[in-house]
């Protein structure tokens, strides 16, 4: 998910809330992940103080943490309404606007939230990642950035350099472009820590796990009936185009990015006080059948049905195991796209959660030649169940690869599907804008634009044993 917003408003006059209030039990379980406890704690204080901006805000974060964006915007609206001109509720509006592909409305937002305060840096790199700037605007854009980088603050430093990034990449000032992603991404590497070395175990012990033993076939049969459809992947490589290929021709539900089924992986693997690996290799048919049927109601209680939901979390590629052992007939999309653009296009892109392997150009080589060795495992073991399709066959040719997907994932015309359509359906990824628009060829090659810039990164990648 690709969120940047304020959970408190102005820092300066908002109070740390204390720990025995409905708020401050909110905050707490929101800032544990708990989204669902502090969803109903909110719900049912902002119903006795419907005037509190804070709570209104919170709730609005927390809808889009859950993925109900237009609840969010319900909620954002209303603590702009009780703060008045506050900056970063008004940012935070104009973020969800975004992903309901209320863009016009979004660009009032934040260009609002930017008159109010010049200095909200996530307004302004909102602002610009919604597009659709005049000239004007794009001036008024490098200004603030600009004044932003002059201040010294480094985390209004980072996505200064990622909008400035952005902004000089889409006026075709590359070599511009290019260094303020490498001091963007350099500022926000030194915030993380993560350990490619540890990412790259996990990999090979999964390669070891005997995927014969794995696969089970004793499920009964609700959990064996179910036939989930899984894109999986490297995030920008247009899987998010693909999942709305997906909606538009089959009907098909967009269900975005599901963590259900990491949840449960992790979940097992503490309980079975064992590495992931060891501990799905462990499971009886009660297991399979009690964590598919979780999955699955899972799936209900958000969308309300549970065979026409794709499931886009990307690095679901660690589980392709997993998933086989709960749904025998899961079927996957590798969704793939030129290994340069790939990682360059993750390189550009500052998440907001997730994907600490992309700040850094030697890492995101290593972890990309991973993601390749594990799904060159995956397909040696179900050559039956994972399609790939590549970037590049969809903007050449869309009707070949929905014909491609409809036998591939088992569609024919006794299937009824009914989804909602995805004009009207929320893009909580980086990707928000650009999936929106009519396929284009723009993002083909696009690494041939940084000239002796890129070559790093090729490197990288050869080094790293990924073929280009």
């Amino acid at each position: 998910m690709s969120l940047l917003f304020s959970v408190f408003g102005h820092t300066a006059r908002t109070p740390k809330p204390e720990c025995g209030t409905l708020y401050g039990n909110a905050l707490r379980a929101y800032e544990q992940k708990n989204y669902t406890l502090s969803c109903r704690i909110l719900e049912e204080f902002v119903t006795k103080d419907r005037t509190n901006a804070q709570a209104h805000n919170l709730l609005g974060a927390t809808y889009m943490q859950l993925q109900h964006a237009k609840k969010a915007a319900g909620q954002f609206a209303k603590a702009v309404e009780c703060a008045g001109d506050n900056s970063s509720y008004l940012a935070n509006l104009g973020h969800t606007l975004a992903t309901l592909g209320e863009f016009d409305e979004a660009s009032r937002c934040l260009r609002h939230a930017l008159d109010i305060d010049p200095d909200n840096a996530p307004a302004l790199y909102n602002w610009l990642i919604g597009g659709g700037l005049s000239e004007s605007d794009l001036r008024r854009a490098e200004q603030l950035g600009t004044t932003m980088l002059a201040k010294g603050d480094d985390n209004k430093a980072i996505l200064a350099h990622f909008t400035l990034g952005k902004l000089y990449d889409e006026t075709n000032r590359f070599a511009e472009a290019f260094d303020h992603f490498t001091a963007g991404n350099r500022l926000k590497r030194a915030t993380l820590n993560f350990d490619i070395a540890g990412v790259q175990t996990l990999a090979e012990e999964i390669k070891l796990s005997p995927v014969g033993q794995l696969v089970g076939t004793d499920n009964a049969p609700l959990a064996s009936a179910a036939r989930p459809i899984f894109i999986i992947g490297m995030p920008r490589s247009g899987s998010t185009l693909l999942e709305r290929i997906l909606a538009q021709q089959f009907g098909l539900g967009i269900g975005g990015e599901l963590t259900a089924i990491s949840e449960i992986a992790e979940e097992m693997s503490m309980f079975g006080n064992a590495s992931s690996p060891a501990s799905l290799h462990a499971l009886t048919s009660e297991d399979r059948l009690f964590y598919a049927n979780a999955y699955l109601r899972w799936l209900d209680q958000r969308f309300g049905t549970r065979v026409n939901i794709v499931d886009k979390y990307l690095f679901n590629f660690f589980n392709v195991g997993f998933i086989k052992q709960l749904f025998p007939d899961a079927r996957f999309i590798d969704a793939t796209r030129d290994p340069l653009d790939t990682c360059l296009s993750c390189y550009f892109t500052l998440f907001s959660v997730s994907n600490e392997f992309s700040y850094d150009i030697d890492e995101l080589a290593q972890y990309y030649a991973l993601y390749q060795g594990l799904m060159k495992h995956w397909k040696a073991a179900f050559p039956d169940n994972i399609a790939t399709v590549t970037y590049r066959d969809v903007v050449d040719n869309k009707q070949r690869v929905v014909d491609f997907l409809r036998t591939a994932l088992y569609i024919d015309d006794n299937h009824s599907f009914s989804a909602i359509p995805p004009a009207e359906t929320p893009i909580y990824t980086a990707s928000f804008a650009q999936a929106r628009r009519p396929i284009y060829r723009d993002s083909l090659e696009r690494w041939r634009r940084y000239g002796t810039r890129v070559e790093p990164l090729r490197q990288a990648l050869l080094d790293a044993g990924v073929a280009l």
